[in-house]
């Protein structure tokens, strides 16, 4: 069988009818098609993400596919899209996240039953501040066994801890606050490796919400085709820094 050989030259040389326009359900797009020998296409593919001349600015490479033609052709079929996504083979390829998370709290914590700090935010902080007198009053209140009982100790309680003892006996003995986690989810192409959680750390910049002080409070790694990598990070108004030291 006689052996094939490349005829003309060797220049990879751009389709008559290239670049192709279109503007589809997923956005405007380039294609470009090129010709010329096969193993020198396959050497000069572009590469993902990356620009090329002879399409407008703010176009990327997203895909590239280089097909075998006869007498060792071969023709090389690029995309450009202004937005490709990227893939675990991209040094910087995350997806960040942000999600407000609901948490339980005691309902002599609310500012309202606490003093005003230079910290507080809340519109009603300290509006029924209970000093431990108070604090005590109701606790003996709560513990009395009959009715006769709790109605003297409720009598002789402060306006501002009545306040209290009327939701404690409708039962609202907590309240709801919302706290931001922070996440970040990375391919890898090789397993990632994991730290643990439960320390004081910020989050990236391009993910963290101000305002807030932070613990790491996951580090996951699962694998499909890839591996991925997902950290959180959950903010609170403050840390106890002994507890959670370093």
């Amino acid at each position: 069988m006689p052996t094939e050989r490349w005829k003309g030259t060797t220049a990879i040389k751009e389709a008559p009818s290239s670049p192709v326009f279109e503007n589809t359900k997923d956005g405007p797009r380039y294609t470009r098609t090129f010709n010329g020998p096969y193993t020198a296409l396959l050497g000069n593919t572009p590469a993902r993400l990356g620009t090329m001349t002879g399409v407008p600015s703010g176009f990327y490479v997203d895909t590239v596919r280089v097909e075998k033609a006869p007498g060792n052709r071969g023709i090389m079929t690029v995309t450009l899209t202004p937005a490709p996504i990227q893939d675990y083979t991209f040094e910087a390829n995350q997806t960040l996240e942000v999600e407000y998370v609901e948490i339980q709290k005691r309902i002599e914590t609310h500012p309202m039953f606490n003093a005003v700090t230079a910290e507080s935010s809340h519109p009603n902080a300290g509006k029924y501040e209970l000093t431990d007198d108070d604090l005590d009053a109701i606790e003996e209140w709560k513990n009395q066994t009959t009715a006769t009982d709790r109605k003297t100790k409720y009598d002789a309680l402060s306006d501002n801890a009545k306040a209290l003892a009327q939701r404690i006996k409708r039962g609202q003995d907590s309240y709801v606050i919302y706290a931001p986690v922070c996440r970040v989810t990375k391919k890898n192409a090789t397993k990632p490796l994991n730290t643990r959680c439960g320390f004081q750390d910020d989050p990236p910049a391009g993910v963290k919400v101000d305002g807030y002080s932070y613990l790491q409070t996951a580090d996951r790694a699962t694998r499909d085709r890839t591996w991925s990598r997902i950290q959180e990070w959950t903010g609170a108004d403050e840390i106890d820094t002994e507890v959670y030291a370093g």
